[in-house]
C-alpha cells in the first residue's frame, strides 16, 4: 500500500548500494550524526536569514568576492551526474550535498534579487539493485528541479538504463516542467511521444526581465552515443552532419523566440553528454564548431576522487566557459552575465560546495518543500516494504564450503553451516574488545536511522540506509534474510569486518573462563 502523495509532492534518500557495502568496515561513529533536525547551521554570510550555527565551524569564504559589483543581467546555476544522491554523500560530518542545501542555495541567489535560470546536464537517478526504487528517486528529483524552477535538464546513459521511456514516463509525461531536453535524437517524437508532441525538446529559450535571454539544447556525442543504445536501442541518434545541424537548428529556434520575447541578447548554453574520459576534449571540438555557445557543461571523470576544476576552461578567445561540477551533487557552478562598459555580455564563473552552511534553519523545516518531498519518500520506501525486495545473494563462504560440507552428515553439515551470531556472541572470548565497541557508535548505529534521523525520518526502512547500519545485510543468512528484523544483527557489529562468526565459534575449545 502506497502513501498519499502530497501537493507539492514529497520523496526521498541515498546513494549507490554497492559503495555502501564497500564502506562498511570504515563506517565512522554515526550516533547523533543524522539528528540534523536539531542544530542546523544556516546560511550565515550568504545574505539570507540567519539561524543558530553549528559550534565553532571556520567560517566559509565570501562568494563571488571577484565578481563586479552591479547586478548580474542574470545567473546560471549549473547542476548534474546528481546519480540520485538526493541527500548528502553519507551519514558522517561533514558531506557535501543534497537537493534541501541546493535548493537553499538557488533561494539565496533569488534573495539577493538575482534572477537565477538552474540548468541540469543529466544522469539524475542511477538504476540500483531495486528498480523501482530507482524509478521512485528519478521521479523525486524531477520534482524537486521543479521547485527549483529548473529551466532544462539532459539526459545521459543513467537515464537510458530505466529505460528511457519508463524514466521519462514516470514524470515527464505528466510534467512537462522543467523540459526535457535531446537536441540529436532524431526520434523525440515517434518513440517519446507527449501531450506537446514529444516528452523530450530540442531546444528551450528562458527569457528574462533584464533582456538577457538564456538558450539551452542537450547533445550527446558520438562517444557516448554507442553505449547509450546498448542499454536503450529505442535512442535513435541524428547521423553525421544531421547531428551538427540539429544542434545548429534548434539555436536558430532560440534566436527566432528571443526575438519575439524582445531579447537584448541570448546566452546560449550547452548541455553535452559524453564519455567523462574525453568530454572536454569533444567539448572543445563542440565549441569550435558553433562559436555562439557561451557556456558547455559537460561530465566529470567517475573516479571516487575526482573533484571538479574549480575554474571553467576558456576557448573561443575566452567567449566560451568549458565547466564540469563533479558527481552526486556536491557542487553546483554559478555563471553571473554581466554587461560590461561597451554594453557587451562578460561571463563570471564560481564553484559552490553545497556544505552544511546551507542546511535548512532550525525551526524552519516545515516549510522547505524539498524536505516535505524526503519525508514523503521515506513513507513511501517503507510502504512498498523495500527491505523485502533487496536481492541478497549467498555468502561467499558458503561457496567456499559447499564442497565439503556436502560430504558430511546431517550434524556435520549443522556445525559448518555458515551463519551470523551477532556481537553479544563475541563477549564471551573478547570481553575487553567488546566493551570498546559497546562505547564505541558503531554499537548505536541502527539506533542513528530508527530514532535519531529527521530529515527524513524512518531511514531504518530504507535498504541503502540498512546496509551500512546492520551485519551482512547484503546476504542472505544477514539482517533481514528471513524477510523480518532481527534485533541481534543491528548495528555495525564484529561479523561486519571479521565475518560470520558461526565457524570461529564452532572450531573453538571451550573457554577456560
Amino acid at each position: 500500500m502506497s502513501t498519499e502523495h502530497p501537493n507539492p509532492p514529497d520523496a526521498g534518500p541515498t546513494p549507490s548500494i554497492s559503495k555502501r557495502a564497500r564502506r562498511l568496515a570504515t563506517l565512522v561513529t554515526v550516533a547523533g550524526v543524522l539528528s540534523v533536525g536539531g542544530a542546523v547551521l544556516a546560511l550565515r554570510g550568504w545574505g539570507v536569514e540567519q539561524g543558530p550555527a553549528l559550534g565553532d565551524k571556520p567560517k566559509q569564504p565570501e562568494l563571488f568576492a571577484n565578481w563586479p559589483k552591479q547586478k548580474p543581467e542574470v545567473v546560471l546555476v549549473l547542476s548534474g551526474q546528481m546519480y540520485g544522491y538526493l541527500q548528502k554523500c553519507g551519514c558522517s560530518t561533514p558531506q557535501k550535498g543534497g537537493l534541501e542545501r541546493r535548493y537553499n542555495v538557488i533561494q539565496m541567489l533569488r534573495a539577493r534579487g538575482w534572477e537565477v535560470v538552474p540548468l541540469d546536464l543529466g544522469d539524475v537517478a542511477r538504476m540500483t539493485n531495486i528498480p523501482e526504487q530507482a524509478l521512485l528517486k528519478y521521479r523525486v528529483a524531477m520534482e524537486s528541479l521543479k521547485d527549483m524552477a529548473y529551466r532544462g535538464v539532459g539526459i545521459g546513459k543513467e537515464e537510458a538504463r530505466f529505460p528511457l521511456l519508463t524514466a521519462l514516463a514516470a514524470y515527464a509525461l505528466n510534467n512537462p516542467e522543467p523540459p526535457m531536453l535531446a537536441t540529436n535524437v532524431e526520434n523525440r517524437m515517434q518513440a517519446f511521444p507527449g501531450a506537446q508532441g514529444s516528452m523530450l525538446q530540442a531546444w528551450e529559450m528562458t527569457p528574462t526581465k533584464s533582456g538577457v535571454a538564456v538558450g539551452a539544447v542537450a547533445a550527446i556525442g558520438s562517444s557516448l552515443r554507442g553505449e547509450i543504445q546498448t542499454l536503450d536501442n529505442s535512442i535513435k541518434f541524428y547521423q553525421g552532419g544531421e547531428g551538427k545541424q540539429s544542434v545548429k537548428d534548434a539555436l536558430g529556434e532560440i534566436d527566432k523566440a528571443a526575438k519575439k520575447a524582445k531579447a537584448g541578447a541570448v546566452v546560449n548554453v550547452l548541455l553535452y553528454q559524453g564519455k567523462p574520459e574525453s568530454a572536454v576534449k569533444e567539448a572543445m571540438q563542440a565549441a569550435e564548431d558553433v562559436k555562439s555557445f557561451r557556456v558547455i557543461l559537460c561530465p566529470t571523470e567517475e573516479s571516487e576522487s575526482s573533484e571538479p576544476r574549480a575554474k571553467p576552461i576558456m576557448v573561443n578567445n575566452d567567449k566560451t566557459m568549458i565547466i564540469q561540477v563533479g558527481h552526486r551533487g556536491q557542487n553546483v557552478g554559478v555563471v553571473g552575465v554581466f554587461k560590461n562598459a561597451k554594453g557587451e555580455l562578460d561571463l563570471h564563473y564560481e564553484r559552490v560546495p553545497i556544505g552544511e552552511e546551507f542546511e535548512t534553519p532550525a525551526g524552519t523545516e516545515k516549510d522547505q518543500p524539498i524536505l516535505k518531498r524526503l519525508e514523503w519518500y521515506a513513507k513511501e520506501v517503507k510502504a512498498q516494504n523495500f527491505l523485502a525486495k533487496f536481492p541478497k545473494l549467498p555468502h561467499p563462504l558458503q561457496g567456499k564450503l559447499e564442497p565439503i560440507i556436502k560430504n558430511l552428515d546431517p550434524t556435520g553439515q549443522k556445525r559448518l553451516a555458515v551463519t551470523y551470531v551477532g556481537s553479544a556472541a563475541c563477549k564471551e572470548c573478547h570481553p575487553a574488545e567488546y566493551a570498546v565497541w559497546e562505547k564505541s557508535g558503531h554499537s548505536h548505529a541502527y539506533e542513528a536511522l530508527d530514532k535519531k534521523a529527521s530529515k527524513p525520518s524512518q531511514r531504518n526502512f530504507d535498504p541503502e540506509c540498512i546496509i551500512c547500519h546492520t551485519v551482512g545485510f547484503e546476504y542472505r543468512i544477514g539482517y533481514f534474510g528471513s524477510g523480518k528484523d532481527e534485533p541481534y544483527l543491528r548495528n555495525v557489529g564484529c561479523e561486519n569486518c571479521h565475518g560470520p562468526g558461526s565457524l570461529h565459534g564452532a572450531c573453538m575449545p571451550p573457554s577456560p573462563r
